[in-house]
């Protein structure tokens, strides 16, 4: 997986199928400007959860 987007407010979230859309949004880091035109897509079936059985 790539970076994730940074905390936002005023974006638009959706979900279809497996995947996740960020579009947008204003950044609360004052160099992450840039993104606001961007779209963030997560795969949902490439997150690894560990296994719970294994003790740490």
């Amino acid at each position: 997986m790539g970076p994730a987007p940074s905390g936002r407010s005023g974006h638009a979230m959706a979900s279809f199928g497996a995947r996740v859309f960020v579009l947008g949004g204003k950044s609360f880091l004052p160099t992450k400007s840039e993104e606001e035109n961007y779209m963030h897509v997560l795969d949902t079936k490439h997150i690894k959860y560990p296994d719970v059985n294994k003790s740490t």
